[in-house]
């Protein structure tokens, strides 16, 4: 994320009701490079919705910007 102080949801919902499953929601100030962010959940479904959400930004002269890439959904037995 960059370009100004923002808040973004990670969001886990269950397809079939649009409820959460995991949310983890994190406040970031200006960072021009990359961040790791993980969230953790019990599998009760094999199929899962992954949002990213910018919920709240500063009100500056310029947009915060999210950019997103390789996300990885892991499991554990």
């Amino acid at each position: 994320m960059w370009g100004e102080q923002a808040q973004f949801n990670l969001e886990v919902i269950d397809p079939d009701t649009w409820t959460y499953i995991a949310l983890k929601s994190i406040t970031q100030d200006w960072v021009h490079g990359w961040e790791l962010q993980t969230v953790s959940w019990t599998a009760r479904r094999s199929d899962v919705v992954l949002r990213f959400a910018v919920v709240q930004r500063n009100p500056y002269w310029h947009a915060a910007q999210v950019d997103l890439d390789d996300v990885v959904v892991q499991c554990a037995y």
